[in-house]
């Protein structure tokens, strides 16, 4: 996570937070959520399937913000109502992970 908002940082000025429409929005709940349950639960493919939730509904969110960083900072309040690209796609990767690694059980 940190590496992730050193790079925004050296491009942006400062490194995104949650609220800033991006992919952290999706990537640090997704993170939180794993961080809590690989070191609780036995079950890898549960915590991992929480995780993916996590960040698919961190990616939700982003559809209210107003994107302050990123391409989709230059359009701001057009962009209320869109769900961030970046965040959106991170739902649908670990979504995915999850889905092939619970197939593969």
């Amino acid at each position: 996570m940190e590496s992730i908002q050193a790079t925004g940082k050296r491009s942006f000025g400062r490194g995104a937070v949650i609220g800033d429409k991006t992919l952290i929005d999706a990537l640090i709940p997704c993170a939180a959520s794993w961080t809590a349950r690989f070191g609780n639960e036995a079950d890898f493919i549960d915590a991992f399937r929480k995780g993916a939730a996590a960040a698919v509904e961190g990616a939700k969110q982003t559809e209210t913000f107003v994107a302050r960083m990123g391409r989709a900072g230059a359009v701001g309040e057009r962009s209320i109502g869109y769900p961030d690209a970046g965040a959106h796609a991170l739902g649908v990767i670990f979504t995915d992970i999850y889905n092939a690694l619970e197939s593969n059980n």
